[in-house]
């Protein structure tokens, strides 16, 4: 009986409020841009950094596709973000979620196509397909958007296909599945050189800010100021280096109100489909 009531009140002592924040993993949220067990491999060494700052557990963790990611960024479902900026600045007008840094070079839209088969014309892509990693992600939309500029309407003129990653893209661009690929300079760096030995960028579209780093509102124990010096000190440490030698940037900047406000162009579509 002792024993029982003994262990009840050891129990009761994780009803304390704030007591099971406190032992909880700080929820590191990654955009699905590759498969989960690739996600944790390659953001493991910042991981280990934040861990290191912050002196608190954090665990890496995403989402089955883009709208999913934002609507858990946008139900504090995460405590960290690193985020697409048109899904960043809405979660920060929206949900009170504060940016901290942005990464470094921007972002380019590109289509592609295959090397021995390259096209002279947007208009070519009549009846084709053009395969894509998500229709939310700003490159696919800004490419999207350059098409229909062109006269072709995407799911009457031409199918847009959404595949996983940047490689799975490319596979479907190879494979012939698609006529045309949108990939960016950073996909296209994670993308073994075999492949990319084989595609061509058919059109430069754009430049596209870069996935920015926030933390939610009221996160319990961690020193904002502190955390972001440490995230742009982050590309000069072993940990950074590692990272940044994978995923193909150099940098990061203050996500400042300037820099936040360039990615409004590009919050149109997904606007739409939010309630």
């Amino acid at each position: 009986m002792l024993r029982r009531q003994a262990l009840a009140a050891l129990a009761g002592l994780f009803l304390i409020p704030g007591a099971a924040q406190a032992r909880r993993p700080l929820r590191l949220g990654v955009l699905p841009i590759h498969s989960t067990r690739v996600l944790v491999q390659r953001y493991e060494p910042l991981r280990l950094y934040l861990e290191r700052i912050l002196k608190q557990r954090v665990q890496v963790e995403t989402a089955p596709n883009f709208m999913e990611f934002h609507k858990r960024t946008l139900a504090q479902a995460f405590d960290l973000v690193v985020t697409p900026a048109h899904m960043g600045r809405i979660a920060e007008l929206r949900a009170g979620w504060r940016p901290l840094v942005q990464l470094q070079p921007d972002h380019d839209s590109m289509i592609v196509t295959t090397a021995s088969h390259p096209i002279a014309s947007v208009l070519e892509l009549r009846g084709e397909t053009l395969a894509v990693i998500d229709r939310l992600a700003m490159t696919a939309s800004a490419a999207i958007e350059h098409i229909r500029a062109a006269g072709l309407k995407p799911d009457r003129d031409f199918q847009v296909t959404e595949y996983r990653t940047h490689a799975s893209v490319i596979h479907a661009l190879l494979s012939g599945r698609a006529r045309a690929a949108v990939s960016t300079s950073q996909g296209m760096h994670q993308i073994p050189d075999d492949l990319r030995s084989q595609v061509t960028v058919f059109r430069h579209i754009t430049d596209i800010p870069a996935f920015v780093i926030m933390v939610r509102d009221r996160v319990g124990g961690v020193d904002v100021p502190r955390l972001t010096q440490a995230l742009l000190d982050f590309p000069h440490q072993s940990e950074g280096i590692d990272l940044f030698g994978r995923i193909g940037y150099t940098h990061l900047h203050r996500a400042d109100a300037a820099a936040m406000a360039r990615a409004d162009p590009f919050t149109g579509d997904l606007l739409q489909l939010l309630p």
